[in-house]
C-alpha cells in the first residue's frame, strides 16, 4: 500500500470485499481448531483453505483494480516489480485451490502446505518491504 498514489471507485470496492474476506478468517480457524484432531479434519481444513482462497481472490481483485479504470501504482514502481507480485498472488491462488482438493485425501499435508505458503508470504513480505523503504 506505500506504492498507491491514489484511489478509484473500483479500488474502495475491491478493498471492502478483501476486508469482508479478512473478518471471515476467524470463523474458519474456529472451526479448524475444534475438528483438526478428529475424523472431520479433512473438511474442517477444506473449509480453512477454500477461506484463504478467496481471502486470495480479494486481493488479486484489490491488485487488479489498481490498474484499472486508472493506475494507482506510483510510476516509480518498476514493471519487474509489478510483474513479480502479479505471479506472487495467482501463485498463490493456485496453492490454496491445490491444498482446497489435497485435504480431502490428506488433511495435514494439507495444512502444512498452508502454514508453509504463510510463512514464505510473510517472509517475502519482509523483504520487498525493506525494498520499498
Amino acid at each position: 500500500m506505500k506504492v498507491v498514489v491514489g484511489s478509484s471507485k473500483a479500488f474502495l470496492y475491491a478493498n471492502g470485499f478483501l476486508l469482508l474476506t479478512i473478518t471471515f478468517v476467524p470463523f474458519p480457524t474456529a472451526v479448524l481448531a475444534t475438528y483438526i484432531n478428529t475424523p472431520q479434519a479433512n473438511i474442517a481444513v477444506m473449509f480453512y483453505s477454500a477461506t484463504w482462497l478467496v481471502t486470495n481472490i480479494g486481493f488479486n481483485i484489490s491488485w487488479l483494480s489498481m490498474f484499472r479504470p486508472v493506475r494507482l501504482i506510483s510510476p516509480s514502481v518498476s514493471h519487474a516489480a509489478v510483474r513479480t507480485a502479479t505471479i506472487q498472488m495467482l501463485s498463490g491462488g493456485l496453492v490454496y485451490a491445490s491444498t482446497t482438493v489435497i485435504a480431502y485425501w490428506f488433511p495435514m499435508t494439507a495444512f502444512i502446505m498452508i502454514f508453509a505458503s504463510q510463512v514464505l508470504w510473510i517472509v517475502m513480505s519482509i523483504a520487498e518491504d525493506e525494498k520499498v523503504t
